[in-house]
């Protein structure tokens, strides 16, 4: 018996329609540095800090999930999307899709790597945060890139 941690195929259309929307979302809401009051809320942090305050441990804090629900659906829905059945799954598109996994994981780090050397302070942060969805964001791109590839040579 194969074994497969791939999803259902019937799930690839919403998903990959609901990670472009949110995806899109945080990066326009990001740059913008705006979120919307409606999801500034009361959440309990394990560790929270807060510029030129102190670290405060296991306390009720008040923000703004917005930036958290968005990257949240981002990632749920990227998966979904990412590792989703094609509509045939046969051995070729498996090894398109670990070459484009490894592809991804070597790019995530060569980035990672220059952002060492290269970038400082609350910056390199920021690459942190990115670099958290940069893996699934490049895989995505990658396989998606094959897959097209490979469909329009053998048209």
């Amino acid at each position: 018996m194969k074994l497969t941690y791939l999803f259902p195929h019937r799930v690839k259309k919403l998903s990959g329609f609901i990670f472009i929307l949110c995806f899109g979302t945080l990066i326009v809401t990001t740059l913008m540095d705006w979120a919307p009051s409606m999801f500034e809320t009361s959440m309990f942090a394990m560790v929270s800090t807060e510029f030129l305050k102190d670290t405060v441990y296991f306390s009720w804090i008040e923000t703004n999930m917005w930036y958290d629900l968005l990257t949240i659906i981002v990632i749920i829905s990227g998966i979904l999307f990412a590792f989703s059945k094609e509509r045939i799954e046969d051995e070729y598109i498996s090894n398109l899709r670990l070459s484009a996994l490894v592809k991804a994981v070597y790019c995530n780090y060569a980035i990672l790597i220059l952002a060492i050397f290269f970038i400082y302070n609350l910056a390199f942060f920021s690459v942190l945060i990115l670099n958290m969805l940069s893996t699934l964001i490049l895989f995505i791109l990658f396989f998606q890139k094959e897959l097209i590839s490979v469909k329009r040579n053998n048209s």
